[in-house]
């Protein structure tokens, strides 16, 4: 079985990318076909680079308010389905018969909200290798003091990611930055194994004056060693990104930017194709209500909807996936996993 959730071993893989100089990417998913591309890049990236086993986490949140992917993942919108689903998807793809047998997949249960997520982990604890227990919702000695409890609780079952205070997500730019007596304080007092700070980056890309602290990073890293989380990445340029490992991250967050660039790339097919896709008559309304131009609804005379471009087929295996797949590799390369090469 490719699935990774032992917790020894799961610190052993953790150290393993400290000493490369590597940080591990989390994709989030909350549907199949996400979780299969996530797979899919890493199977890729392997075989370029020549990496017999790459390992991946496969991350996904569960009753988060601001995003509940689990729930998303099936269409009936219960959470349990949704965990089935993922589970199923992932014995199957990653498991003996599967594709992605060789991988080390490791799934991480994001944004874990106390209480409202407590019967998820207990009942998920062992599928899991990993679980952020996000309470940067209460003030910070609160915090500390259930992330503590939930450390002395699931510690020796999964690796576990503590907030030292809230994502930034549109305060104004450098406001209320982790400090490293924070930091020190927060894993001393906590005991988790990593930690996600505050250093300016855009949260769910919600504000457009983020901005990436790195000396900040890598004050925190001195600190406390190579064990820092980074949530909201939208931000951040490739540079950014490829420093990452070396300012003290081991591990950070990704999924706005396969949403963004996935729906973008189907809605740009949908207009280079809009004749193949819509009847005429639908065109003509289109430019009637101003919502096209004439112009163009013109290019389409003679043109007829195509079934080539109306099946989920072509919206997604041709379309989405694609590029999604690609996107995914490029975050796998930035973040320096060539240096794992066996």
């Amino acid at each position: 079985m490719a699935l990774l959730n032992n917790v020894e071993e799961v610190r052993e893989m953790y150290d393993f990318f400290r000493k490369r100089q590597v940080a591990i990417p989390a994709f989030c998913t909350e549907n199949t076909v996400t979780t299969e591309a996530i797979l899919e890049a890493a199977a890729r990236l392997g075989k370029e680079f020549g990496i017999a086993r790459p390992p991946v986490v496969v991350a996904f949140t569960a009753n988060y308010p601001a995003r509940q992917q689990v729930r998303n993942y099936t269409a009936s919108g219960d959470i349990w389905e949704g965990i089935r689903a993922i589970k199923n998807d992932l014995y199957r793809l990653a498991g003996p018969e599967g594709r992605y047998a060789h991988l080390r997949v490791m799934p991480h249960l994001d944004h874990a909200q106390p209480g409202l997520d407590d019967e998820v982990i207990e009942r998920e604890i062992d599928f899991l290798a990993s679980v952020m227990y996000d309470c940067s919702a209460l003030p910070l000695e609160e915090n500390e003091r259930r992330t503590a409890a939930f450390v002395a609780w699931a510690g020796e079952k999964v690796l576990v990611e503590g907030a030292v205070d809230e994502i930034a997500e549109a305060r104004g730019p450098g406001s209320d930055l982790t400090t490293p007596e924070d930091a020190v304080h927060f894993l001393d007092s906590t005991g988790v194994s990593l930690i996600v700070v505050n250093v300016g980056t855009e949260h769910r890309r919600t504000a457009g004056e983020a901005r990436y602290y790195q000396e900040r990073a890598r004050e925190i890293a001195r600190a406390v060693g190579n064990c820092l989380v980074l949530h909201g990445t939208s931000s951040l340029s490739w540079g950014e990104l490829r420093s990452l490992p070396y300012d003290g991250f081991i591990k950070v967050n990704i999924w706005t930017i396969l949403e963004t660039s996935g729906g973008q790339a189907v809605a740009r097919d949908v207009i280079e194709n809009l004749g193949y896709i819509l009847p005429r008559d639908a065109i003509e309304e289109l430019a009637r209500n101003d919502i096209i131009t004439a112009g163009f609804a013109s290019r389409w005379r003679g043109a007829t909807p195509s079934l080539k471009y109306l099946t989920e087929h072509h919206r997604i295996h041709e379309v989405w996936f694609p590029l999604v797949t690609e996107v995914i590799k490029n975050y796998f390369v930035e973040l320096g996993y060539a240096r794992l090469k066996d």
